[in-house]
């Protein structure tokens, strides 16, 4: 992710939901779910600039699109 942004949020595994959003005590927090999650299980695809633009905030955005020139952000 680095070549395209320096920070990246945390990925979970479905497994892990109800863990991550329980409201724990705070001496038992789930940061061992903080973890590099496995390449070979991810997979990229190009989405909209307007992704960058947080007054976009649909369910398209994520929609993969065709190869080509950036798009002009929304």
């Amino acid at each position: 992710m680095a070549q395209y942004h320096d920070r990246m949020g945390v990925i979970l595994k479905p497994k892990d939901y109800q863990r991550w959003l329980e409201e724990g005590e705070e001496h038992q927090l789930p940061i061992d779910l903080l973890r590099s999650y496995p390449e070979e299980e991810m997979k990229s695809s190009r989405v909209s600039d307007a992704v960058g633009n947080t007054r976009n905030n649909w369910a398209e955005l994520i929609e993969p699109i065709a190869e080509g020139p950036p798009n002009q952000c929304q």
